[in-house]
């Protein structure tokens, strides 16, 4: 297999890798609607025909799946959150809801089985960030909200599946967007990067902020946490540079920050990072587009405990052109892996313990289905296999809609090709953050929504379920 010719590189600086055609391995196979091993739809308990959405899931060690669902009122007032755990037969084991206004935001597990949850209210305060603490039974450990004392009605959780991480002393951190409101004509309104730490018992230790500087604002897109409980961060400034950085455990002071942007380039935005806790390597994705607007690459780098760059490259040209990978994970061996879309194909890449190029697998969509979501999650198996999980989706009102959860081992090849039917009238990836995790079995445990457009107007509901 050919590992790709690389056109240029500089000591701390970027280089363009290109990645030949015998790297891509595409699979072309027809859809069919598999049998899942179960799947639950969710319904709202407090609304009838009320609108639910997955907003994110967790396994834990015995293999029960827990959900994270958003649950749409009528009114504010029936805004709110629930946690339901199933056991690896689909059977429902609790569930617990969240305070009226507001809707939950990312989900974390500790390997003893308890579970943390952030969110943001919808009403009195919009924006206060709420964490909840629930036992593995699903009982209230603690709930706790959180107003940022500069901009107390301005700071909020993001709105991403990565932005609740959990230390090794049970602490939590939360990473959020603060938004400083200008009142005077001639100041901009600025986003600033936050991540908030709490303890085990949900008391504030410390607020970590980056502003980005005077008039450029910062957003944080995922982070992570190292052995020491620092927080390592990815994400983007207002002009259109993409960063990284890190606060300390101590204090949240910030250690340092790489601002990076591919030359000729107009954008920069990023996306995913993963943290070996133990050598405090960090590695970022990102992507990158021209003056058009229209994605030409991706970005992969890699940083040392100072923050000095060890790798920087931006996946162009071949199977990379026209891309936008936002997954990364670690796999066995010391592997990196990435998941995305390029060329409209979704599929994942492979690096090796050196950071050289390896290998893309690609699932080429059917003409048919010009609506694809990409890669919305990726997920590294014990045994060294990838999954991945997206949606495709036809034309027309009553088009036909999936679900499809590809699983390809550790050389490239496809293993499996899970593909779920959604409903007459319905499309499957609608919003919400959706979930994928592999349990200890090996099961493919996903969350998902349906939306229905049959109507004049739609309404969305979650579902939950496991393929083999």
């Amino acid at each position: 297999m050919n590992a790709g010719t690389y056109i240029g590189q500089r000591s701390r600086g970027w280089v363009r890798w290109l990645a030949t055609a015998s790297t891509a391995a595409v699979l072309t196979a027809v859809t069919v609607a598999a049998q899942a091993q179960w799947e639950r739809t969710i319904a709202d308990p407090l609304v009838a025909n009320g609108a639910t959405s997955c907003q994110a899931l967790v396994v834990d060690g015995s293999g029960n799946v827990d959900v994270l669902i958003n649950l749409a009122g009528a009114t504010s007032a029936q805004n709110t959150f629930e946690v339901v755990q199933f056991n690896q037969a689909g059977v429902r084991q609790w569930a617990q809801l969240g305070p009226a206004n507001c809707f939950g935001q990312s989900l974390a597990i500790r390997p003893q089985g308890d579970i943390f949850v952030s969110a943001n209210s919808t009403s009195p305060f919009p924006g206060e960030t709420l964490l909840a603490h629930l036992a593995s039974n699903g009982a209230y450990l603690f709930l706790r909200a959180y107003l940022d004392s500069k901009m107390p009605f301005n700071a909020s959780s993001n709105f991403s599946g990565n932005n609740l991480a959990v230390d090794s002393s049970g602490n939590v951190s939360i990473a959020m967007t603060g938004l400083f409101v200008a009142f005077l004509p001639q100041v901009t309104d600025v986003q600033v990067a936050e991540v908030l730490k709490v303890n085990q018992v949900g008391s504030p230790m410390w607020v970590g902020e980056y502003w980005g500087g005077t008039g450029t604002g910062a957003t944080i897109s995922a982070m992570g946490t190292d052995s020491s409980g620092d927080v390592l961060f990815e994400g983007t400034l207002q002009n259109s540079t993409e960063i990284t950085g890190m606060f300390a455990a101590g204090n949240g002071s910030l250690v340092w920050l790489r601002q990076f942007k591919v030359p000729g380039q107009s954008f920069g935005d990023g996306r995913s990072i993963t943290v070996d806790a133990n050598s405090k390597l960090a590695y970022t994705v990102g992507s990158t587009t021209n003056g058009a607007e229209t994605a030409v690459g991706t970005t992969l780098q890699k940083f040392d405990t100072n923050g000095d760059v060890l790798e920087q490259r931006v996946l162009a040209n071949g199977s990379f052109t026209d891309s936008t990978y936002t997954q990364i994970a670690f796999g066995a061996s010391d592997t990196i892996w990435i998941g995305g879309v390029s060329n409209l194909r979704p599929g994942v890449a492979q690096f090796d313990a050196n950071d050289n190029f390896a290998w893309i697998s690609q699932y080429a969509v059917p003409a048919s289905f010009p609506q694809t979501t990409g890669v919305e999650q990726l997920v590294v198996t014990k045994s060294g296999n990838s999954i991945f999980k997206g949606s495709m989706t036809g034309t027309g009102t009553n088009a036909t809609s999936y679900m499809f959860l590809i699983k390809v081992g550790p050389t490239g090849a496809r293993l499996s090709a899970n593909f779920l039917k959604a409903p007459p009238g319905f499309f499957l990836g609608a919003s919400g953050g959706g979930g994928l995790a592999s349990d200890i079995s090996g099961h493919e445990d996903f969350a998902t929504n349906e939306e229905n457009m049959s109507g004049l107007q739609s309404t969305e509901r979650g579902m939950v379920g496991q393929y083999p």
